[in-house]
């Protein structure tokens, strides 16, 4: 409540007090000791006068105090009892307690007679409070014994009473004994991390370092605390390092933790650097900020990134290669440059024979590729036969050479040995890395190899195909005598043709393929018919030209001649739509079946008949010229005239 008071002392002096005010009155004192807690004025008042000479004197009109208040009913014992601190009212002289509230009580586990009378000393308040020359209002903490023997940890703040004079003080006591646990807690915790922890104040000097901070930089933690931060970066990086952190500071952020952390560098005690990676914390204190650095080698992460990128590089490498044996040879370019390795042997096992062949040897170990001893390879896989022992073979002895080996797996399937030299020992960081690289390697041979095995069973199938197909043809060529070997002829011309005209190498296996099948068709075709000497009636002449479409219907289900469909289907079909059985016209006859009708004709007119003999090729290749934009596509006329006249 807000009053205005008018306070009259014993010696006549008058204050004014305006504000939220409440009086604690201890009547029991011989003193009249008045306790009064000025809470607007943010402190405790307490003077020392007769209660009867304290006078609250409402406003009066004119008094520039402004309306009247009402008058409050003042509980002084109330507030003084109920206060959340432990109070001690004492006299500095001889150290006499006069009074305490009932926080205090409970605080020593006393009552509050038993306390009053005691000196200030027996409270286990430090001796010092009592010292007329001893600074007042900033806190102190020590440990207290309660009257059960319990150990307590306590902050004690001593104030004057400013209305008696240096006589009297009262001492605030807080019980922080949940503070120090947790504080003992993280004092704890922060010594064990792993992680290195340092604090620094607003000057940028240290006054916190953890057991991982004094590994990581190798000082001890007293030779730290109190110096400059500066003492742990190298003269090189400070400005960065400055930057940083003031950075950091003024951005008002009180933390800041990255995924990947800037790498920075540090110092350490013998001199040398280390990279550190740092996440930051600030805090503020009544006095100062605190800065708190979690501080990590980054060495690890540095060196597994390097590693990384090597296995990108490496894996790149490796896929412009799919021959096995470039692939060998890209493989081991490739370690021996990233591992910097002149001396290397590469054995590879051939899963058909069973057998180990030595693919790639370098540097002292040359000889042994040159070689290409079964024994040296089989002695080199039986020396690796114990993946925990690095004990290189009598073979590869060689004078100041580090030796070491790593085998070859797949899906825990030895493929190989690798052996590996120089002049200097493999470092942990070089074995992990040797391991990477094999492991990426190993699967890179591995699918090679199975792609080499997969095209070598599919040339031995197409072989299969083909050989089939040729008998095909070889046996409709010997069913009608008219066209004994017409079927290879042909076959042979349209590739030249082919080849001549451009088209793409894959496409013109296919018009073999369909070459050698062009007439399958006539399977369906009575040997009345397809022998008759004489000439076809419409309706045998309607029988022939079915065999185009038996053909489709005979190769359709056949997956694999599916590309080689068109010559069998289209190839009686003409330029100006007069052909059979789809009466297909111009470019909607497909290109393939266009080059086979000009082969196909002209291997009619240049071969005997039995009714005719055949044509010379001036004769045949003017019929086709003749015929060119009518029967036959004019550019492929053109190209055939121009093959004609290479030939």
């Amino acid at each position: 409540m807000t009053s205005a008071f008018r306070i009259t002392f014993i010696i006549g002096s008058v204050i004014w007090l305006l504000g939220e005010v409440y009086l604690l009155t201890n009547v029991d004192l011989p003193e009249g000791l008045l306790i009064g807690a000025a809470l607007g004025l943010g402190g405790l008042l307490i003077g020392a006068a007769a209660s009867q000479l304290l006078r609250k004197i409402p406003s009066q009109p004119g008094d520039g105090l402004g309306p009247s208040v009402p008058n409050p009913t003042l509980n002084m014992r109330a507030l003084f009892d109920e206060s959340p601190s432990a109070l001690v009212l004492f006299r500095v002289h001889d150290g006499m307690i006069l009074d305490v509230n009932t926080m205090a009580a409970q605080h020593y586990g006393q009552t509050r007679d038993e306390l009053r009378g005691r000196n200030i000393i027996d409270l286990d308040l430090p001796p010092t409070i009592r010292d007329y020359d001893t600074p007042m209002g900033n806190p102190t903490r020590q440990q207290v014994r309660r009257a059960g023997g319990e150990l307590r940890n306590i902050e004690v703040t001593v104030k004057p009473i400013p209305w008696v004079g240096p006589s009297l003080r009262y001492a605030i006591i807080q019980d922080v004994t949940p503070d120090a646990k947790r504080a003992s807690h993280l004092a704890a915790m922060v010594a064990a991390a792993m992680d290195g922890i340092i604090q620094i104040n607003s000057n940028q000097q240290i006054t916190l370092v953890n057991t991982a901070a004094e590994e990581l930089f190798g000082y001890p933690a007293v030779q730290l605390i109190g110096q400059p931060l500066e003492m742990l970066i190298p003269e090189s990086s400070r400005s960065r390092h400055n930057i940083h952190i003031r950075e950091f500071i003024q951005s008002g952020i009180t933390a800041r933790r990255h995924k990947n952390p800037p790498i920075l560098t540090a110092r350490r005690s013998d001199g040398a650097t280390i990279p550190v990676e740092i996440s930051l914390t600030t805090t503020h204190t009544d006095h100062q900020q605190i800065t708190t650095a979690i501080v990590r080698d980054a060495s690890d992460r540095l060196q597994h990134e390097r590693e990384q990128q090597v296995l990108v590089e490496f894996t790149s490498a490796l896929r412009s290669t799919t021959n096995s044996v470039d692939l060998a040879t890209t493989l081991t370019d490739q370690i021996s440059t990233r591992l910097l390795v002149p001396h290397l042997v590469l054995l590879l096992c051939d899963e058909q024979s069973g057998g180990v062949q030595i693919v790639c040897a370098r540097g002292a170990w040359a000889k042994l590729g040159d070689q290409a001893d079964q024994a040296a390879a089989l002695e080199l896989c039986l020396s690796h036969s114990d993946p925990s022992d690095d004990t290189a073979p009598a073979i590869l002895n060689t004078k100041d050479v580090m030796i070491t080996s790593i085998v070859l797996s797949v899906h825990q399937q030895h493929i190989g040995v690798l052996w590996v030299g120089r002049g200097e020992a493999f470092s942990p960081s070089d074995r992990r890395l040797l391991t990477s690289l094999a492991e990426v390697g190993a699967s890179a041979l591995r699918r090679a190899q199975w792609s080499e095995r997969l095209e070598q069973a599919n040339i031995a199938l197409r072989e299969a195909y083909d050989a089939t197909i040729a008998g095909w043809a070889r046996a409709l060529d010997l069913r009608d005598r008219e066209t004994e070997d017409h079927s290879r002829r042909v076959a042979e011309l349209t590739v030249a043709l082919a080849r001549q005209i451009g088209v793409p190498a894959p496409e013109i296996e296919h018009l073999r393929r369909g070459a050698l099948l062009h007439d399958i068709g006539k399977m369906g075709v009575p040997d009345a018919i397809l022998n008759k000497t004489g000439p076809l009636t419409d309706e045998e002449r309607a029988v022939i030209q079915r065999h185009p479409t038996d053909a489709y219907h005979i190769l359709a289900p056949i997956a694999y001649l599916s590309p080689a469909l068109d010559i069998p289907l289209a190839h009686h079909e003409r330029w100006d739509g007069s052909g059979y059985p789809a009466g297909l016209r111009g470019e909607d006859i497909p290109f393939a079946a266009r080059i086979f009708a000009v082969v196909d004709v002209w291997d009619a007119l240049t071969n005997d008949r039995p009714y005719r003999e055949a044509w010379d090729t001036e004769r045949a290749l003017g019929y086709l010229q003749e015929h060119a934009g009518k029967l036959f596509d004019p550019q492929v006329v053109h190209a055939f005239t121009t093959l004609v006249g290479k030939g």
